[in-house]
């Protein structure tokens, strides 16, 4: 085995390696990065709140990035995940089926298909076709809207 051959054995081992590798660390990095932006939203949203409750201003209500709408899924994402994760299941399964191993394909099917079905219903309830409020959290101004304020 010449030189040449063990170099080209090596680099393509250490290829897919560093590939592995490189995906984990971009994952890892961008969650630090959404962490880290999320605890300095608080931070700063904690430090306005402390200096209006000492000068006696009203509480500014809560922003939209520090309830955590920036990184959850939506129903628009879930359901195109959901239909990537279809289609790609459905390719699978032409693939595989060829092979004669095509139901396995299915397995991917159906968790898009879950996906889909999950957000629809989803977005259904959050309109209110099938939302139940608990005590003291009911839809509408007036008795029963919201928590209830103490004098």
């Amino acid at each position: 085995m010449s030189l040449s051959d063990t170099l080209v054995s090596m680099l393509s081992m250490a290829i897919p390696i560093l590939a592995i590798l490189g995906a984990f660390t971009v994952a890892i990095v961008g969650t630090y990065i959404h962490y880290r932006r999320q605890r300095e939203l608080l931070q700063l949203h904690h430090a306005e709140r402390m200096a209006a409750l000492e000068k006696g201003i009203e509480l500014p209500p809560l922003s939209p990035e520090l309830l955590g709408s920036g990184w959850g899924r939506s129903s628009r994402n879930g359901r195109s995940s959901g239909i990537v994760t279809l289609l790609v299941g459905v390719a699978i399964t032409f693939a595989l089926w060829t092979n004669g191993g095509g139901w396995w394909g299915l397995i991917i099917v159906a968790v898009g298909l879950g996906r889909v079905i999950e957000t629809a219903l989803g977005s259904r309830w959050a309109r209110g076709a099938g939302a139940v409020s608990p005590p003291g959290f009911g839809p509408g101004p007036g008795p029963g809207s919201g928590p209830s304020q103490p004098n």
